[in-house]
């Protein structure tokens, strides 16, 4: 069971977890089992070796401290913004420029092609550029209509 008593963030900022009754302290990283359907749920805490220390169920069963310092680090381990809406998409020797708002601001990435927007389900459209870089169209509908046809043009 995960309290805020077993699991804090030492003087170094770095999240741990008390085990076998406060005797064993480990670090320990939040993943996500389902990161774009049901990111809140099945959050393993694994350490650095990658071995699986927890599972949470649902992270809304947690107590609040535990759950904001999940979060958090969810956070920064998953970024990925929301695109709100696409000011221009060019295409200059099959390499689609992209300038887009997000929810963390104005972004500039470049796409290498089709096989890297993929529809997660219908509607949620997800984005990889060529760094790695995920970002997310979680209600293609809910866009402007020009960002929809700018995008159609792509997919």
């Amino acid at each position: 069971m995960i309290t805020e008593e077993n699991l804090y963030r030492d003087t170094f900022g770095v999240l741990k977890l008390k085990r076998d009754e406060g005797r064993d302290e480990v670090a320990v990283r939040p993943t996500r089992a389902f990161p774009l359907s049901d990111p809140h749920r099945f959050v393993a805490l694994v350490d650095a070796g990658g071995t699986e220390l927890a599972l949470i169920e649902d992270l809304a069963a947690l107590p609040p401290k535990p759950r904001e310092l999940l979060l958090q680090e969810l956070e920064q381990s998953y970024f990925l913004p929301q695109v709100l809406a696409v000011q221009q998409i060019t295409d200059d020797f099959g390499v689609q420029r992209w300038e887009v708002e997000t929810d963390r601001g104005a972004r500039t990435f470049e796409v290498r092609s089709r096989e890297d927007l993929r529809w997660v389900h219908p509607g949620h459209l997800l984005i990889r550029d060529v760094d790695g870089n995920r970002y997310e169209v979680k209600r293609f509908e809910d866009l402007d209509h020009a960002s929809r046809i700018k995008i159609e043009t792509y997919l």
